[in-house]
């Protein structure tokens, strides 16, 4: 059996699995949300020193998520350019 007779179907596979971790995880939070309603529990209060550690995360979380975009369009353009398109 060629090589390339199976690109197709572990391209699939790899799109399948990139599309269904982020549904399943969105899904795993949404019932977490849901329980911690259902059993009444009040939100944590923010102190300050939580409220600054919070924004600190929050900028980490964008560099991070600004990491991950350019190494996307990294591998994008590199396929591309391999490929000759």
């Amino acid at each position: 059996m060629p090589v390339h007779s199976r690109r197709p179907v572990s391209l699939v596979l790899l799109l399948v699995l990139m599309l269904a971790m982020p549904l399943l995880s969105a899904v795993g939070f949404v019932q977490m949300s849901r329980e911690i309603e259902a059993r009444g529990l009040a939100p944590i209060q923010l102190s300050t020193v939580n409220a600054e550690r919070v924004a600190h995360l929050k900028d980490w979380r964008v560099a991070l998520l600004g990491g991950y975009w350019l190494l996307l369009a990294a591998a994008v353009l590199a396929g591309r350019w391999h490929h000759g398109a």
